[in-house]
């Protein structure tokens, strides 16, 4: 291991580094430093580290985002952070009504409205299923 520390650094210096996907001088996805997208393999155990990772900021930002989410149950905070990993916090925002139930604590009517949508007839319907039947059976 000794012998790469510093060609890494020599590495590191000429790729640069970027947090996110870019376009290399070659014209292929990118992202870290220099490592090409298209060949990118990755174990299952390094997938967990970046969904954990995930989770944590997207728990940062549904607590910024709504005063509600930090006090509600566990189970209500897992539903709500499964959904919006899926969704995204843009496309969760626009379910109002689940949204308000959730706020107001009446669990029954946010898993009706979570099946009043596009996600849970078309998009995932299974998924969107299970979700509005655990957040059913909240408190």
């Amino acid at each position: 291991i000794n012998w790469v520390m510093p060609l890494i650094d020599d590495i590191k210096k000429h790729e640069g580094f970027s947090p996110i996907v870019y376009q290399c001088t070659a014209g292929y996805d990118t992202i870290g430093y220099g490592k090409r997208i298209k060949y990118l393999q990755i174990t299952e155990e390094q997938a967990e580290e970046w969904l954990e990772e995930e989770l944590q900021n997207l728990k940062y930002v549904l607590a910024d985002k709504y005063d509600w989410f930090l006090p509600a149950p566990q189970e209500a905070q897992d539903i709500v952070m499964n959904m919006n990993y899926q969704l995204g916090v843009t496309a969760f925002s626009k379910f109002k009504k689940t949204i308000k139930y959730i706020k107001v604590k009446d669990y029954k009517s946010a898993s009706t409205e979570m099946l009043d949508s596009k996600w849970a007839r078309d998009d995932t319907p299974r998924r969107a299923k299970e979700l509005s039947d655990r957040m059913k059976h909240i408190g």
